[in-house]
C-alpha cells in the first residue's frame, strides 16, 4: 500500500506522497515514488509524475511521457487535451492497470493537474490514491472543499496526510518526498525533513485538541 496526494492551488500544484515500496513476500524498502523533469526547450516547462503501484511500470510511463512532452507543448493549442491525447496510448497498455498516477505540469502559461487510473486520464484537483478508503484522508481532502488554501496551507495539508497514512495505513511509510510546481516559475523541490516540519504544524493542533478533549471530559 502506498499513498500519494495531490491538490491544485490557484496557479501551483503540490504532489506528496510516502516513500515505501514493498516487493513480494513483504520486503520493504525506500524508494522515491515522485520524478520529475524540468527542461527549456520549446520554452520552459516542469513535469512531475507520483504514482502508486509497481515501480518498474510507473518508471516506464514517466520516461515515456516526459519523450512525447516537448512535442506536445511546441504544437498545442490546447495543453490539458493535447497532452491527454499524447499520453493515452500509453496508459492503454495492458501494464498501466498497475498504476495510479498524478501527474502535475507547469509551463509558462499553465499549471495543472491529472489523474490516471487504468486507462482512464482526467483533470485533477484534490486527489489522492493508492491508499484505499480512509476516513481519515476523505475527511483531510474534503477541507479543501470548504476554504481557499494558500500554497503553504496547501503544502502543509498534504505531508500531513502523507504522515496520517504513514502512521495509520500498512505498507505507507519511510518518510516521504514533495513537489512544488507552479506557473512560469521553477519546479521545487522538498525533502523528507521539509515534510515533517510542514506536518509539525498539524501535529501541535492534534495536541492541542486533546488537551481541550481531556479537560472538558474529565469529572468534576
Amino acid at each position: 500500500m502506498s499513498i500519494a496526494v495531490g491538490f491544485q492551488s490557484g496557479d501551483a500544484v503540490v504532489l506528496c506522497a510516502d516513500r515505501q515500496v514493498t516487493k513480494e513476500g513483504g520486503l520493504k524498502f525506500e524508494e522515491p515514488k515522485i520524478m520529475w523533469r524540468t527542461g527549456l526547450m520549446p520554452e520552459p516547462f516542469s513535469i512531475a509524475f507520483a504514482y502508486c503501484g509497481i515501480p518498474d511500470v510507473a518508471e516506464n510511463l514517466f520516461h515515456q511521457m516526459k519523450a512525447a512532452f516537448p512535442e506536445v507543448i511546441e504544437r498545442s493549442g490546447h495543453l490539458i487535451e493535447d497532452l491527454r491525447t499524447a499520453i493515452q496510448p500509453f496508459f492503454n497498455s495492458k501494464d498501466a492497470k498497475y498504476v495510479e498516477s498524478l501527474i502535475a505540469v507547469g509551463t509558462e502559461v499553465d499549471c495543472f493537474l491529472l489523474r490516471t487510473k487504468n486507462n482512464q486520464i482526467v483533470r485533477g484537483f484534490r486527489e489522492y490514491i493508492g491508499s484505499g478508503d480512509s476516513s481519515v484522508l476523505r475527511y483531510l481532502a474534503d477541507v479543501m472543499k470548504h476554504v481557499e488554501p494558500s500554497v503553504e496551507q496547501t503544502k502543509a495539508l498534504a505531508a500531513y496526510m502523507v504522515f496520517v497514512a504513514s502512521r495509520y495505513i500498512d505498507g505507507c511509510g519511510l518518510g516521504g518526498d514533495m513537489v512544488v510546481l507552479r506557473k512560469n516559475q521553477p519546479l521545487v523541490v522538498f525533502s523528507s525533513m521539509d515534510i515533517e516540519q510542514y506536518a509539525a504544524q498539524f501535529i501541535e493542533f492534534e495536541r492541542e485538541a486533546e488537551k481541550t478533549f481531556l479537560m472538558k471530559c474529565s469529572p468534576r
